[in-house]
């Protein structure tokens, strides 16, 4: 059920709110982005990385769990 008419609101609302079904998705979604993420850091070295679109409205939950699952998978990448 959609708390919103905004799917993707909807989603990150019952992450919020702390639907088990929902976490679950969104910490493999995190997982998945957050080893993109660090794919391009090794393949490019890039100065920043920029994400945005409307999932960036729920930037307070998102990146802190990049930030650190990014930083983890570099840092254990770089010791292989």
């Amino acid at each position: 059920m959609l708390l919103t008419n905004d799917p993707v609101l909807s989603f990150f609302k019952s992450v919020k709110n702390g639907d088990l079904k929902s976490i679950e998705v969104f910490n493999d979604f995190i997982q998945n982005l957050s080893v993109g993420i660090v794919n391009i850091i090794n393949a490019y070295s890039p100065k920043a990385i920029l994400l945005g679109g409307g999932i960036m409205n729920s930037a307070d939950i998102i990146l802190p769990e990049i930030k650190k699952l990014s930083t983890k998978e570099h840092l254990l990448h770089e010791l292989e």
